[in-house]
């Protein structure tokens, strides 16, 4: 009887350890299993092509993000975005922006632009790693910004000084 009670103090014992071992890889695991449904629940928004910039001999179509929650979300959460397309950011007065890569999934250039005039082009931007994420700036004053794969501005051979018009689609189709 004495050593039926000891196996099954032994037994109760190794089934709270074994609880309790489960238990602890569950709260592990727990994180990644959630920021992996996040990130499969957050969604990228594909905006409508509203505008066009022909550079050199190419057109880049252009998803114009007019919100502030479009300019916000930008391209986050985008897989890939073709290399004749990307996204215009407008802004109301000529400011110095900062531009994050959180939650954006892919590098990007960015063309920055005042008044049609690029200002600096930054190249090969990464996606954010380390929270907080680093932010990006021209330093200088610009009223709209291009964002375009990453290693395009370079082979359309854009670079501070350029001229580039922007086309607007939607003014086309109300004349």
């Amino acid at each position: 009887m004495i050593i039926l009670l000891i196996n099954t103090c032994n037994n109760k014992r190794s089934y709270l350890n074994l609880v309790d071992m489960k238990f602890r890889l569950f709260l592990l695991v727990l994180p990644f299993v959630l920021e992996i449904c996040f990130l499969n629940k957050a969604t990228a928004q594909e905006l409508p092509i509203t505008a066009q910039v022909n550079i050199g001999e190419q057109i880049i179509d252009l998803e114009v993000a007019k919100t502030p929650e479009q300019m916000e979300k930008g391209l986050m959460f985008r897989r890939n975005l073709p290399k004749n397309r990307g996204m215009l950011f407008i802004f109301q007065y000529s400011m110095i922006p900062r531009f994050w890569m959180k939650n954006t999934l892919i590098p990007l250039d960015m063309v920055f632009l005042l008044k049609n005039k690029v200002q600096t082009v930054l190249d090969k931007v990464p996606p954010c790693t380390n929270d907080p994420c680093k932010t990006y700036s021209p330093r200088l004053l610009v009223d709209r910004v291009i964002e375009m794969p990453a290693g395009r501005a370079k082979d359309l051979a854009i670079k501070k000084g350029d001229l580039v018009y922007i086309y607007f689609l939607e003014d086309a189709q109300k004349k």
